[in-house]
């Protein structure tokens, strides 16, 4: 009575791992040789990025800096939110205005 089913279980219990064991197997295959094309086109390209890099280096960084207490530079990464802009650039606005002012009179 109990037979087939402890059958059952007896071939479960080898060829689960079996199976899990041959799994495993091809995957790590697969995983090696995916690292080892990864390998050779990494050093494939080192030699291409630092002949890149070299060219970069030569040819210099070239930066505009931006002075801020200039009115027409409107956006300031100090600031942190539109409502400061709006507030600053209303002041600068009305130093200018009354700055025109004093030069009319």
């Amino acid at each position: 009575d109990y037979l087939p089913g402890l059958v059952a279980y007896a071939v479960l219990y080898n060829a689960i791992p079996l199976v899990r064991s041959v799994w495993i197997t091809v995957q790590n295959k697969q995983i090696q040789k995916r690292n080892e094309r990864r390998r050779s086109w990494s050093d494939f390209n080192s030699d291409r990025f630092e002949q890149k890099l070299k060219q970069a280096k030569r040819m210099g960084i070239k930066q505009k800096i931006l002075n801020f207490a200039n009115p027409l530079n409107v956006f300031n990464t100090k600031s942190t939110s539109s409502y400061e802009l709006n507030e600053s650039k209303e002041k600068e606005d009305l130093k200018l205005f009354d700055r025109l002012l004093n030069q009319q009179e």
